[in-house]
């Protein structure tokens, strides 16, 4: 691949160096499945009809968005510590189903985008090279 710049060759780049640049496919797998958990949160706050109880929402789906990136960049040692909370937020976002004023299908939705999560990561963290 050469760039150019004003109509001059600045520099030429083989593919084969940007190799190392690749999101590896669990992480790519993973950052958008966060993604749509993300989403799932914000949906279920507005579905809530901005329930105090539902406030924690907002910001859970900015950590996820946050993690998602992380991983869409190719963050492997963020995979970890996304596969503990993941785990821990289906498990909570279960038990919440039928006491909030979040729909339950969205609390179960978010739970199970959480899990694909997790058993993306878990496929991911302990596949081998």
């Amino acid at each position: 691949m050469i760039f150019w710049l004003g109509g001059r060759r600045v520099c030429r780049v083989k593919m084969t160096d940007l190799a190392h640049l690749k999101t590896p496919r669990g992480l790519r797998a993973a950052s958008a499945l966060i993604a749509l958990s993300a989403l799932l949160h914000l949906i279920g706050y507005g579905l809530s009809g901005f329930d105090p109880v539902a406030m924690i929402f907002p910001p859970v789906a900015v950590l996820y968005g946050l993690f998602a990136w992380g991983l869409a960049a190719g963050w492997r040692w963020l995979a970890w510590p996304v596969f503990i909370v993941m785990l821990f937020g289906a498990v909570v976002a279960y038990v919440m189903t039928g006491t909030t004023a979040v729909p339950d299908a969205t609390l179960l939705a978010i739970s199970a985008a959480d899990l694909a999560v997790a058993l993306s990561l878990f496929t991911h963290i302990w596949a081998r090279d």
